[in-house]
């Protein structure tokens, strides 16, 4: 049932806690830049402008995990093991980093709280936590090596401010990355540091004055609404309403004032500007996703088709 707006009465009106959140740790390397200049280099051609290209979509993220589930499944097979893959849910899972601007989502879940109980609850119940159960001390332990490797032979980035980030090179998730997306250095140097640059993307934006522009906007909206917040975050931190009712008012403003759509444009802009202070990885990463797309949905496909094809004897 979709809920009714609440009336804007002196009653109705409460003041947002404040909510802290960390942006976690800064994570950027200038020494991939080389790295990921090499890589483009081996496949040969002119490198495109330093810009990111546009983001991919979340069933485009979905379809490449998805892949890389059945590819590892294929190498645990053949060391022995079983390894189910499952297609990775796109629908729902969202993720609103500057405020929630989809009402209709806002109505049905809140801020998620039901689908991450959902997605955990399905974890615990999968098949394949009983099957890891089911095996011997020594044979869990090989199991992880032959998933994650041994940690002989590691890729490694350093992050500057933060901490050095390795990766095996010898295991079946390295196996199953390679295959899909080429090089493998070139590959986790980029979405090492593409996937960590938020703690100085997140700053930039929200002290951005169009950004600010929109958010004072989009509070005065909000106490239209009944409620006194200056940030989408202090609205959420206002316990003392429903979750859902106080979503749906964060989403209607949202789009009222158009401070999703801005906050998603501005977003992308200082993104492109850290992106290209640290050799670019947003860029690189999107171009090495694009091109592993078609594979993708390939090994997609003929999974439909025969299903588990690659699995374990029982």
């Amino acid at each position: 049932m979709t809920p009714e707006r609440q009336q804007p009465t002196p009653a109705a009106v409460r003041r947002g806690r404040g909510l802290r959140t960390t942006a976690g740790a800064v994570v950027t390397a200038a020494a991939v830049a080389a790295l990921l200049a090499a890589g483009a280099a081996r496949g040969g051609g002119v490198a495109p402008p330093p810009t990111p290209g546009a983001p991919l979509t979340h069933e485009e993220r979905a379809e490449l995990s998805y892949a890389e589930q059945i590819l590892i499944a294929r190498c645990m097979t053949a060391a022995g093991f079983d390894y189910q893959a499952l297609p990775v849910a796109s629908g729902e899972q969202r993720d609103f980093p500057y405020v929630v601007d989809d009402p209709g989502w806002a109505r049905r879940h809140g801020y998620g709280a039901d689908l991450r109980a959902a997605a955990e609850q399905a974890r615990q119940a999968h098949p394949h936590q009983a099957y890891l159960t089911s095996l011997t001390e020594a044979q869990r332990r090989r199991y992880q090596e032959v998933y994650q490797g041994t940690g002989q032979r590691q890729l490694s980035v350093q992050v500057p401010g933060g901490p050095r980030i390795t990766m095996d090179s010898v295991s079946c998730l390295a196996t199953a990355r390679t295959a899909l997306y080429g090089d493998l250095a070139t590959w986790f140097g980029a979405s090492t540091i593409a996937e960590n640059l938020r703690p100085l993307v997140v700053p930039a934006v929200t002290a951005d004055v169009r950004y600010r522009r929109a958010l004072a906007g989009w509070s005065a909206c909000v106490h239209e609404h009944g409620y006194v917040a200056d940030t989408p975050a202090q609205l959420r931190a206002d316990t003392g309403a429903p979750e859902r009712a106080r979503a749906a008012v964060e989403a209607d403003c949202a789009v009222r004032t158009g401070l999703g759509v801005l906050a998603r444009a501005v977003h992308e802009e200082h993104l492109a500007a850290v992106s290209r202070e640290h050799g670019d990885p947003v860029r690189h990463l999107r171009d090495i996703q694009r091109a592993a797309l078609p594979m993708a949905r390939d090994l997609i496909t003929r999974e439909k088709e025969a299903p588990c094809a690659h699995c374990a004897p029982r």
